[in-house]
């Protein structure tokens, strides 16, 4: 793939939510635990992006990089840690990466002039709060389009 100039979109939130089930039931511990297995694609230089297969995953950027950190599944187990991304790589994964896979990072994934400003403004630094804690890191707003619109709390 790498070669070929290939990427992956994937979905982590997968391995966080079906490994163990698959893991008891079909696939067996040694396959099962390597779900979304991101970290050898980075290893092989191949460019990563996640998405959501919403409803298969909450539409949320932050869960799906937390996913691709922590590699924990819904009951609390660990699946191949050498399969996880790091802070960065899934921070980029959830932003110029994936303007990349779709061809879009001319104008979106990232800060730049002459690009749209549409952004989300956030309450934490996911680079900064403990890794198991980067999907509770809170939306403040979004900039859309330059206009500020700040999150209203019910």
């Amino acid at each position: 793939m790498g070669a070929l100039g290939m990427a992956v979109s994937a979905n982590p939130y997968y391995q966080y939510i079906l490994a163990d089930i698959y893991a008891q039931n079909w696939l067996g511990e040694d396959i099962a635990r390597y779900m979304v297995p991101l970290g050898a694609a980075r290893r092989q230089n191949i460019t990563v992006a996640l998405h959501s297969d919403n409803p298969m995953a909450p539409l949320s950027p932050l869960v799906l990089a937390d996913a691709a950190v922590n590699r924990t599944t819904i009951n609390g187990r660990q699946n191949a840690q050498v399969e996880a991304l790091t802070v960065h790589e899934a921070m980029r994964a959830i932003t110029i990466d994936a303007a990349w896979v779709m061809k879009r990072e001319h104008d979106l994934g990232s800060i730049r002039a002459g690009k749209r400003a549409d952004f989300v403004v956030l309450e934490g630094n996911p680079y900064e709060v403990p890794i198991t804690k980067i999907k509770d890191v809170q939306i403040w707003g979004t900039v859309y389009e330059g206009t500020v619109y700040p999150v209203i709390a019910n």
